[in-house]
């Protein structure tokens, strides 16, 4: 079943219309649509959004880290939304993105393989693809459809604006009752449609992750397993991925703020590669590599915003500007041109898309 334009996406529009704090969102291989809405947005610490929150309760996190997150309750229901007449917000803003160009990828993914290659480690590059689009609902129909198997979500809040997001990395799946977790190891990408095994370089950056993810669990989680390493499918390319698992949480704050942002959207070690990130490149991340997280009852999903676009109102009526985020992970081994390449086969599916919807419209 795909999504198609019912009574949850007018509520999308009219909280676009209206400037109300939504998240709109569908989780791997579901076609459920599920619709979250209040008159405002609540800071709260990670611990009392995995603990406290109630079911339905949208989280954002951004990925610099911070010791509070952003939460959206699901106070309204569509009905609600679609009856409302008042502004609620301040209209986001129509401040335009900057491309990131070849040149200055090619000059700054030069300096950091330099740098890897005295100190070792892995630093995750982004670069920014700016395209123009339709509306962001009508865009959302169209990319969640285009990617079933991946955490969907299209939200908007004073604070953060508006972001469009498929993303195929779980953060964690957090059991309350039964203290445990479920996580994954992705990183390592390449096309599809090669036969021939994985190259040392995609190897080496996916057990970067792996190592990573096992120092953070061991001190905080008991009996954590590790499943055997294969590769997972997404848009036009692959990834390598293992899936672990734990139980005997101590803490799980503790855990999220040691996991996120994780090596495959930042790099390892994390503070070096923090500091590499902040010196080079030269737009903000934002929400991008970051998570977004949702509580379903007594269990907590969140999943590491990827393949995700900050969303612009244009200078013409009815424009939209989005600002894709796409980034390569940069080893020793790293050529540039490959990892420019890779960010934009990432990024490829969303760009199709609106591309499209101008030729349409």
């Amino acid at each position: 079943m795909v999504v198609s334009e019912n009574k949850v996406l007018s509520a999308a529009r009219k909280c676009l219309e209206k400037n109300i704090p939504f998240a709109l969102y569908l989780f791997p291989d579901e076609d459920n649509m599920h619709f979250c809405s209040s008159s405002k947005t609540i800071k709260v610490s990670i611990r009392d959004f995995f603990e406290k929150s109630v079911s339905g309760t949208f989280a954002i996190a951004p990925f610099v880290p911070s010791d509070t997150i952003e939460i959206i309750t699901p106070d309204f229901e569509p009905d609600y939304v679609i009856a409302i007449d008042e502004v609620l917000e301040t209209k986001p803003g129509t401040e335009l993105p900057v491309e990131t160009t070849f040149e200055d990828y090619s000059l700054t993914g030069n300096e950091i393989i330099e740098q890897l290659k005295r100190e070792g480690g892995k630093v995750v590059l982004s670069r920014v693809i700016v395209e123009k689009g339709i509306d962001p609902v009508s865009i959302a129909v169209d990319y969640f459809n285009a990617l079933p198997s991946t955490f969907r979500s299209l939200f908007y809040t004073p604070e953060r604006g508006i972001w469009l997001g498929a993303t195929p990395e779980l953060l964690v799946s957090y059991s309350l009752e039964n203290n445990s977790l479920t996580t994954m190891s992705l990183a390592g990408t390449r096309p599809l449609g090669i036969s021939e095994n994985w190259d040392s370089k995609n190897i080496q950056e996916h057990n970067f992750v792996t190592d990573f993810i096992k120092k953070v669990l061991s001190p905080n989680c008991e009996n954590v397993k590790v499943s055997d390493l294969f590769s997972i499918k997404y848009g036009l390319v692959e990834h390598l991925c293992e899936i672990i698992q734990a139980n005997g949480i101590s803490d799980i704050s503790e855990i999220i703020s040691g996991l996120s942002p994780t090596p495959a959207v930042c790099g390892t070690p994390r503070n070096v590669a923090l500091e590499t990130i902040n010196k080079y490149e030269s737009h903000s991340r934002e929400c991008y590599g970051g998570w977004l997280g949702v509580k379903c009852g007594i269990e907590t999903k969140a999943f590491v915003n990827l393949r995700c676009a900050k969303i612009f109102c244009g200078e013409k009526n009815g424009e939209y500007i989005y600002n894709v985020y796409a980034g390569g992970g940069f080893t020793a081994k790293s050529i540039v041109k490959e990892e420019w390449e890779e960010a934009g086969q990432k990024a490829s599916t969303l760009l199709k898309i609106l591309k499209t919807s101008r030729i349409d419209g």
